[in-house]
């Protein structure tokens, strides 16, 4: 399966998706999108003849990164991630809203960082951990197994850090 969501993503997948398809009897390949930018997405899949799979949606309008992270893995809406942060729920939809208009300008991919990179990305992967965790624990209880579940797989994949 090839998944990406922005147009850098999907420039540099494009070569990796002719060439599975130009061997279906080694490959099927399977390709997936996120969409975070879609108009810009849109017309490389053009340029490129790509029809994903499937289409993943995951961002939508006024949506920033971190509530993408907050909602896909935990599934929580803008006014739980309010909560999280002891903020009102316009105070977190400003936020978000900023956010992903700063992560747009500067171009900020969503995808995994290069392996030597992910120490410093997982004070932030634990504390939307502990977030997701603690709005399970007030009362959506599918919230806090999720949470552990992904706390255990943490500390599988970095044993020495999570």
């Amino acid at each position: 399966m090839v998944v990406f969501g922005t147009r850098p993503d999907a420039v540099k997948m494009a070569p990796v998706v002719r060439a599975l398809r130009a061997s279906p009897a080694e490959f099927t390949p399977v390709v997936a999108v996120t969409a975070q930018h879609r108009e810009m997405l849109d017309q490389v899949l053009a340029l490129f003849a790509i029809t994903p799979d499937h289409d993943l949606g995951i961002m939508t309008e006024q949506q920033s990164l971190v509530d993408v992270t907050l909602r896909t893995l935990g599934g929580l809406t803008t006014g739980e991630i309010a909560r999280a942060f002891l903020v009102p729920e316009p105070t977190m939809a400003q936020r978000l809203v900023r956010a992903k208009r700063k992560i747009k300008a500067a171009g900020i991919p969503f995808r995994v960082p290069p392996e030597h990179l992910l120490p410093d990305r997982l004070v932030a992967v634990l504390a939307v951990v502990y977030l997701i965790f603690n709005e399970g624990f007030g009362g959506r209880g599918e919230l806090a197994a999720e949470a552990l579940l992904l706390g255990r797989a943490l500390a599988e994949l970095m044993p020495d850090r999570a």
